[in-house]
């Protein structure tokens, strides 16, 4: 199966159902119960890369998906302790509902793992999947912002969220996880980019990114994209080999400086926005208690082996999430489950500091952990995946 772009170009099977899994992933509002086109395109392709893969399952040494796949059977062993030690937290249809979710992001980070290792045969190309889904993306997102200013509604569907532009979404974060990668895989494009008239539109494009998620209002979409462009900025200096050493250091310096008095003027903003980000929407209160009763459970039930992949914390009159994925990987494998997790993020962290671009778009992911569950994102954590492999090819490489 080809898509014929232009004489000398072809989208091959993968990469059409790669680049429609992740396009497909913020708007959430067409799911059918807990499944949407993002979520089949990962499905389908699961089953497309073990058909290339066969009964070989070839599991790299960087692979993401070992570590992932041990914090299943830290799940699995806490699961069991908790109903061997009748301790009874947690409900069987969340814990059946969240290893689902755990095993969809396991297999869709092996399924690209193992179309990059046989991308030759298969022609599965990161820079023509990155390339693509940021301007198919870019241009939908584009589109849909200027229906907005005529409507609120698309085919039966809303373009808001209390008021705020979050098109064919079920909340503002479901939409921003996926629309924080797009600037930063747009000024990647613009800085390899030769044409000029091309190059100006991947700016364009990213700059009207940023725009789009500072408008969404999610506070740590905010502040991992804030984060990610600073990072990016020092990053590119200090690689780029025409500015002088001493050079380099005097533009550092005085960017840091240049924040350093910006954060002393605007201290009292910087606490209210600090105490926002672990309290932003949580309800009088509700997530401080999430998190000091999930601690407490992580201490005082199961501090080795956790709990098992439910809801955990008793919150109201029900189990809810803890909203924190470290916290969320103690509660349910442990000790053993948050190193899992902990050297997952290290390993992505290591396959991604070599590119400014590529690192500086991980940034936001880890900025989302430390406010919200990012175990059970997917598409997320494919491109994670894919942002990885373009980070550790050269140059030549990457512009073939």
């Amino acid at each position: 199966m080809r898509i014929r772009l232009n004489k000398n170009d072809n989208l091959s099977a993968a990469e059409i159902i790669t680049i429609l899994s992740l396009v497909t992933s913020p708007f959430t509002a067409f799911r059918f119960r807990y499944l949407g086109v993002s979520e089949i395109m990962i499905i389908v392709l699961i089953l497309y890369a073990f058909a290339v893969a066969g009964l070989k399952l070839p599991i790299q040494r960087d692979s993401l998906f070992k570590h992932f796949f041990l914090f299943i059977v830290c799940c699995l062993v806490g699961w069991a302790y908790n109903i061997l030690a009748d301790i009874n937290s947690g409900t069987t249809y969340y814990a059946l509902f969240n290893l689902f979710a755990y095993a969809l992001t396991a297999l869709g980070i092996l399924s690209v793992e193992i179309l990059l290792l046989y991308r030759e045969s298969v022609r599965f190309r990161t820079t023509v999947i990155l390339r693509c889904f940021f301007l198919l993306l870019s241009i939908i997102i584009l589109i849909l912002f200027f229906i907005s200013r005529r409507t609120r509604f698309l085919f039966g569907k809303t373009l808001f969220y209390y008021n705020r532009f979050v098109p064919f979404a079920d909340n503002i974060h479901q939409f921003s996880m996926i629309a924080v990668f797009l600037p930063f895989v747009g000024f990647y494009f613009a800085k390899k980019e030769t044409r000029a008239i091309k190059k100006l539109l991947y700016i364009l494009l990213g700059l009207f990114d940023i725009y789009i998620v500072l408008g969404v209002d999610a506070l740590k979409a905010t502040v991992g994209i804030i984060i990610g462009c600073a990072v990016l900025f020092i990053l590119l200096v200090a690689q780029n080999e025409r500015i002088s050493q001493r050079n380099k250091k005097i533009i550092i310096t005085c960017f840091v400086m240049l924040a350093a008095v910006v954060a002393i003027l605007r201290f009292d903003d910087l606490i209210t926005y600090g105490i926002r980000f672990f309290y932003e929407n949580d309800n009088h209160g509700a997530r401080r208690q999430l998190y000091t009763e999930a601690i407490s459970i992580i201490l005082n039930k199961s501090p080795l082996v956790g709990l098992g992949p439910s809801l955990h914390v008793y919150y109201g009159a029900s189990y809810g999430d803890a909203h924190e994925t470290f916290l969320t990987a103690a509660l349910s494998g442990g000790i053993f489950g948050l190193i899992t997790i902990l050297l997952l993020y290290w390993k992505a962290i290591k396959q991604t500091i070599n590119n400014a671009f590529c690192f500086s778009g991980f940034i936001p992911v880890i900025v989302y952990s430390l406010g919200g569950d990012m175990l059970r994102k997917a598409s997320v954590w494919m491109m994670v995946v894919l942002l990885g492999f373009v980070a550790s090819q050269k140059d030549d490489i990457l512009l073939s």
